[in-house]
């Protein structure tokens, strides 16, 4: 699976699956905690502290 590599504002980096993204869902799968966050939006995401890496 393809994914896209973010990095968060607290040091964390994250993977986002490329088809996720392409169906409007925004979910970034910690790669320290194996955890995933959700988000309604791209500005969520942003906001959040998620930039592209």
């Amino acid at each position: 699976m393809e994914h896209v590599s973010f990095k968060n504002s607290d040091g964390g980096y994250g993977l986002m699956p490329i088809n996720e993204l392409l169906m409007g869902r925004f979910v970034i799968t910690r790669r320290e905690t194996d955890t995933a966050e959700s988000f309604d939006t791209a500005d969520a995401v942003i906001e959040a502290g998620w930039v592209l890496d």
